[in-house]
């Protein structure tokens, strides 16, 4: 009687290897071929074995049925691993894309903001920068009691921006940002109302829809710089100062007139400091706040803390985003303490 391998085939017949004929005994499988003395039903292979009196499902191969279930169990655990392994890793790496983004976001922010790199104690001087005796009264009230406030920022491109890496840095975005920050119960609105190249008469023409039309609180107007470059005659530029103060004044509005910068093209100029005087008189005169640009940005042009981060660009006119943030400061640094009491 011929021995059985574990594969319930005949010693002999296996030993003949895939060349050998048709196995003699019908009640084993061939591996070369399906299930052995089978039938077709419903699609599957069914055999009967001459030793079991049952009848088994087999797939077509020449391996038991009880082996080939063990290794399709074998192979559907694999895949349920290796399934299980893959979305362990896609959550990983989603969780990482998500905290990764936040960072990048936060990072973004802080680079692109208001802010600039500069610390803002570079940017304070020991002279006061906000002159005059005008108590700003409708601005303070409203930084005080928590009340919105509204702000046009008008003059020329150092207002509009001008040499700024972009819009958010130039120095009525960063001022936003700083009061903002020390006065957070109030809505502040500072609108950016500045024109590259105008001068004291385009400003002017401009006022009725760029200024009183917004019903401000506070006008922070910016001047006198294109004036002397252009030679605008210095009676004439006087005498504009005092019709644009006085008619600001009439319709209650707080006002800060802010002085040129300090610039190799403005003190080129052969009389700059006579547009300077100007300034400082129509302020007294009209009893309005004085904001000196220029004395600040002449001592930041100087100071080697500045080296790697100037206050002005390369055309030797206007401000970097290090000069907008500086002026920013400074402003703020001043309405703060006058709201204070201080």
């Amino acid at each position: 009687m011929e021995r059985e391998s574990h594969l319930g085939l005949p010693v002999a017949a296996q030993a003949q290897g895939a060349g050998a004929g048709p196995l003699r005994r019908q009640g084993h499988l061939d591996p070369r071929r399906p299930c052995g003395n089978t039938e077709s039903r419903t699609g599957r292979h069914i055999f009967r074995d001459r030793h079991l009196s049952r009848r088994r499902t087999c797939l077509p191969c020449g391996l038991p049925s009880e082996l080939r279930s063990e290794r399709r169990r074998g192979w559907l655990a694999s895949i349920a691993r290796l399934v299980q392994e893959i979305r362990r890793r896609l959550t990983f790496d989603r969780r990482f894309q998500i905290w990764g983004g936040c960072l990048l976001a936060a990072a973004a922010i802080s680079l692109s903001g208001p802010a600039s790199s500069i610390e803002d104690g570079k940017c304070r001087i020991d002279t006061e920068s906000l002159q005059g005796n005008a108590s700003l009264p409708r601005t303070l009230a409203a930084l005080r009691n928590h009340h919105s406030l509204t702000v046009v920022a008008v003059g020329s491109s150092s207002t509009q921006g001008y040499g700024a890496s972009d819009p958010t840095r130039a120095y009525p975005a960063q001022l936003t940002a700083l009061l903002k920050a020390h006065f957070p119960h109030s809505a502040i609105h500072i609108l950016n109302k500045g024109v590259g190249g105008d001068n004291i008469d385009r400003m002017l023409t401009r006022f009725p829809g760029d200024v009183f039309a917004e019903k401000p609180d506070l006008v922070i107007w910016q001047t006198g710089t294109n004036d002397a470059i252009n030679h605008i005659p210095i009676a004439r530029f006087r005498s504009q100062l005092a019709l644009g103060l006085s008619d600001l004044r009439a319709r209650g509005i707080d006002v800060i007139l802010m002085t040129p910068q300090y610039a190799p093209q403005f003190i080129d100029v052969a009389d700059h400091a006579d547009y300077l005087k100007a300034m400082r008189d129509a302020a007294t005169a009209a009893n309005v706040a004085l904001f000196d640009r220029f004395s600040p940005s002449r001592q930041w042009s100087t100071d080697i803390r500045f080296a790697d981060s100037p206050v002005l660009t390369r055309d030797g006119l206007h401000q970097t985003d290090a000069g907008y943030h500086c002026v920013a400061t400074l402003l703020a640094d001043r309405l703060t303490t006058l709201a204070a009491g201080r």
